[in-house]
C-alpha cells in the first residue's frame, strides 16, 4: 500500500452489563468402546478411495505417502473432565521403528519430544508436559500415560535393535535399563510410557499424536459450534501427501464426513518464520469466499445447489495459507452478503447466537458468523470476511471484537463473490490486535515510517451523538487520543465544506443525496452480479431461485440503468477525490498526517426477537452517514488515514497508554468488568505506571 491512503477510527459502545443469565449449551462427546488407555469412537471406517474422494492431484504435486488402508476418519473421546475429543487426521506423519500396538486397530496416544536420551530425566519430560498442556488446547494430560513417548531418531544407534514393544512393557522391552536412570525408569513405568523412535530421520515437530498400527498421525481437536457460527467445518483432504510439501491445498467438509464440530490442529506443531508469519493461526472464512473441494452456500442452498465444490480457493485464501494460516472451516453470512437482517430475515440457515450478554443480542450482517465465532470460540484466532456498507463494522461492533476494513483494491479479490466492485473490501475480525496486524502483514501491507497524525477530525455532522453514554466513552476516548499525539481535536462541518468547496456538478446536492446515489449503484450490482446465477439456476431445474422476500426487494433495482450506474460511479470517484484533496491533505513526500473520528455502532439492547424497522416498501430505514461516508472513500475504517499497519498501531498505542485493555474476551463480557466509564478493568501495565 503506499503512502498516503486514508482511514478512520471507529467508535462503537458495548455495555458489560445484561439483563438475563448467560448460558452456553454444553456437549458431551460420544461414548465408546473402552480401550487400553482411552474411549474410542470410529466413526467413519472405509477404504480410502472411496466415491466422494475428489481427482488426484497434478502431476506437479508431492508424492503419495503410504497409509493404513482401513484407516479414513476416525473421532477419539479421551477421558477428560472436560469431555475432549480428539480427530486422528488421516495423513501419516511418520513411521513407528518398532513399537506397535498390540491390535493394528488400536488407536494409541503418543507425544513427540525433543530430546536425546543423555538429557532425559523424570523432571524434563514432566517438564515437556506441563509447558504442552499450558501452552496447547488439544495437548490433555490423557497423552501423558499409557502413551508412547516418541524420540529423536539418533537414540536408536545408541542401543542397537530391540524386539517390538506394546503397551505392556512386561511384554517386550524397548530400552535396557542401562539406557535410563532409575528414577527415569521408575516414572515411565508409572506413567506406562513406552519410549520409541521413528524409522526415518524426520523434523516432525513436538506434541500429541495417535499411532495407529506403525503409522503416527497428528491429533487435532474437535470443538462443538454451539453458537452456529459455522455453515461448514473443514480438513484438509491430503491423505496422500508428505507433510512439508508445497502444493495447492484442497479441502473436505467434517460434517460431510459424519462429524460435528470444528477440528483445530495442536499448536505445538507450529513455529513462525519469516514465510510463515501465520504459521499456526487457526483462521475461519465467510462463506462467501471460494475453498478448493468445499461448496460456497452463500447462505443461500439455491447457490450453493447450483455451483456445488470449488475447484480453487479464493487468492486471498490461498495466500494466507500459504503463509501458513490453518483454515479450520466457513462461517455463515446474510444471503448473498446483503442486507438481510438476522435473525428473522435468514431463512435458508438459521443465523448464529450472539454471546454476548445475555445470548439473546442480534448478530448484526452481514459477517454474522464471523464475529460470533470470534466473539465466542478462545479456539478461533482470527475470522476473515467481506465488507461493502458495513458487513464487517456491524458485527464486529455488535459482537465487540476488533474490527478492520481493508483499504479498498488492497488485496487480492479473485475467488470471493463481489457485491459491488468499488465499494467491496477484505474486513478482518480478531481478539487482539497482535493477529489483526499478523494477518495485514502477511496480505502485503506495508510498516509506516511516518510520524503520527498532527491533525484529528472531529464531524459535528454526526457528534454528539444522541446517547449520553455513547458520546461520554466518544469523549474519554478523543481525549485520550489527544494525549497520546499530543494535539487537539478540530470541530469540522462536512455538509458546510461540502457546499463550499464540493465538485461545481454536485455541489447543490446535500451529502444525504449523494450517499443515495452511492446506494443506487450498490442496488445495481447487486442485483445484476446475479443475472447469471438466476439464469442458470433456471436453465438446469426449470424453476426460479428460491430468495428470501427480503432480497426480492432488491428486485426494484432492476429497472436502474447502465447509466444511472455510470452516473452514481462517476459520482464516487469525485467524492473519493474532494475528500482526499480537503480533508485529507497529502504532505509533498506523500504523507497524510490527518485522522478522522468516526461513529459506529448503537447503544442499548438489540434483541434478536425484535423486528427491525422499515419503510412502507418493506426496505430498512437506512443506516447513518458515518458508514456510507468511509465506504465511499475506500479507506480502511478503525484506524487513522496512513497505511493500515500504522493505523492500527495509532488506535493500539492510545488505548495503552490510556491504561484500557486491548486484548478481548470471549463470552459474555468483552472485558473484565469495573467501575468506570467504560465498565472494564484497566489493564495490567497501565496499573503499573
Amino acid at each position: 500500500m503506499e503512502e498516503g491512503k486514508k482511514g478512520f477510527f471507529s467508535l462503537f459502545p458495548f455495555s458489560n452489563r445484561a439483563s438475563r443469565p448467560h448460558s452456553t449449551p454444553s456437549f458431551h462427546g460420544p461414548q465408546g468402546v473402552r480401550g487400553a488407555c482411552l474411549k474410542r469412537i470410529v466413526l467413519a471406517f472405509k477404504p480410502t478411495t472411496n466415491s466422494h474422494a475428489l481427482p488426484p492431484l497434478a502431476s506437479s504435486q508431492p508424492r503419495k505417502r503410504a497409509v493404513i488402508p482401513e484407516l479414513d476418519h476416525a473421532a477419539i473421546v479421551l477421558k477428560t473432565r472436560t469431555g475432549c475429543v480428539c480427530y486422528v487426521r488421516p495423513r501419516v506423519e511418520a513411521f513407528m521403528s518398532q513399537c506397535t500396538p498390540d491390535s493394528p486397530s488400536k488407536v494409541v496416544p503418543a507425544v513427540v519430544i525433543h530430546r536425546q536420551p543423555q538429557e532425559l530425566s523424570s523432571k524434563t519430560i514432566q517438564g515437556y508436559f506441563d509447558h504442552f498442556q499450558d501452552s496447547d488446547d488439544v495437548f490433555q494430560e490423557q497423552f501423558t500415560k499409557n502413551a508412547f513417548l516418541v524420540l529423536p531418531k539418533s537414540i536408536k544407534s545408541q542401543r542397537g535393535q530391540r524386539e517390538e514393544a506394546t503397551l505392556d512393557r512386561k511384554s517386550a522391552e524397548l530400552f535396557d535399563k542401562e539406557d535410563f536412570s532409575a528414577d527415569l525408569t521408575n516414572y515411565l513405568d508409572s506413567k506406562s510410557l513406552v519410549p520409541c523412535d521413528l524409522e526415518e530421520e524426520l523434523d516432525i515437530p513436538e506434541g500429541p499424536y495417535f499411532v495407529v498400527g506403525k503409522s503416527l498421525h497428528q491429533a487435532w481437536r474437535l470443538y462443538p459450534d454451539n453458537l452456529g457460527a459455522f455453515s461448514t467445518a473443514v480438513i484438509p483432504d491430503d491423505i496422500n501427501t508428505t507433510p512439508g510439501c508445497s502444493y495447492t491445498q484442497v479441502f473436505r467438509e467434517l460434517e460431510g464426513l459424519g462429524f460435528a464440530g470444528v477440528a483445530v490442529p495442536s499448536r505445538l506443531y507450529f513455529k513462525k518464520s519469516d514465510k510463515k508469519p501465520l504459521n499456526g493461526i487457526r483462521i475461519s472464512v465467510k462463506d462467501n469466499m471460494h475453498l478448493n473441494g468445499v461448496v460456497t452456500g452463500l447462505g443461500n442452498k439455491a447457490y450453493a445447489e447450483l455451483y456445488g465444490r470449488q475447484s480453487e480457493s479464493a487468492e486471498l485464501i490461498q495466500s494466507l495459507i500459504n503463509k501458513g494460516g490453518v483454515i479450520v472451516g466457513k462461517t455463515k453470512l446474510s444471503a448473498f452478503a446483503g442486507s438481510e437482517i438476522p435473525p428473522s430475515q435468514c431463512i435458508d440457515y438459521k443465523s448464529p447466537w450472539n454471546p454476548r450478554g445475555d445470548d439473546y443480542q442480534g448478530p448484526s450482517g452481514s459477517s454474522s458468523g464471523a464475529a460470533a465465532a470470534v466473539a465466542g470460540y478462545t479456539w478461533l484466532d482470527v475470522s476473515i470476511g467481506t465488507d461493502t456498507t458495513g458487513s464487517v463494522r456491524h458485527p464486529a461492533t455488535s459482537h465487540g471484537t476488533w474490527g478492520h476494513r481493508v483499504t479498498w483494491n488492497d488485496t487480492q479479490w479473485g475467488g470471493i463473490v463481489p457485491s459491488c466492485s468499488l465499494l467491496d473490501t477484505v474486513g478482518i475480525i480478531s481478539r487482539t490486535t497482535e493477529e489483526v496486524r499478523d494477518v495485514l502483514g502477511a496480505l502485503g501491507a506495508p510498516q509506516s515510517k511516518q510520524n503520527g497524525p498532527t491533525i484529528i477530525l472531529y464531524p459535528i455532522d454526526w457528534f454528539p451523538l444522541a446517547d449520553e453514554n455513547q458520546q461520554r466513552m466518544t469523549e474519554v476516548f478523543v481525549k485520550a487520543l489527544e494525549n497520546h499525539l499530543g494535539v487537539a481535536h478540530t470541530k469540522i462541518s462536512l455538509a458546510e465544506e461540502w457546499s463550499k468547496s464540493g465538485p461545481e456538478q454536485l455541489r447543490d446536492k446535500s451529502l444525504s443525496e449523494v450517499f443515495d446515489m452511492a446506494a443506487s449503484l450498490v442496488g445495481y450490482d447487486f442485483y445484476h452480479n446475479f443475472d447469471d446465477f438466476r439464469f442458470q439456476y433456471f436453465q438446469k431445474f426449470q424453476k426460479p431461485p428460491s430468495i428470501h422476500s427480503f432480497t426480492e426487494t432488491r428486485k426494484r433495482d432492476e429497472s436502474r440503468t447502465l447509466e444511472e450506474r455510470s452516473r452514481a460511479f462517476q459520482m464516487i470517484l469525485r467524492f473519493r477525490v474532494w475528500t482526499f484533496e480537503r480533508l485529507f491533505s497529502v504532505s509533498a513526500n506523500g504523507t497524510c498526517q490527518t485522522i478522522m473520528i468516526v461513529p459506529q455502532g448503537r447503544p442499548g439492547a438489540n434483541y434478536r426477537d425484535i423486528e427491525p424497522k422499515s419503510e412502507p416498501n418493506g426496505k430498512p430505514i437506512p443506516r447513518p452517514g458515518p458508514i456510507w461516508f468511509t465506504s465511499i472513500t475506500g479507506a480502511p475504517q478503525l484506524l487513522v488515514p496512513r497505511t493500515d499497519l500504522a493505523l492500527l498501531k495509532v488506535a493500539e498505542d492510545t488505548l495503552r497508554k490510556a491504561g484500557w485493555p486491548t486484548d478481548i474476551l470471549t463470552g459474555r463480557f468483552m472485558f473484565e468488568v469495573g467501575d468506570n466509564e467504560r465498565f472494564s478493568i484497566p489493564s495490567e501495565n497501565y496499573l503499573k505506571l
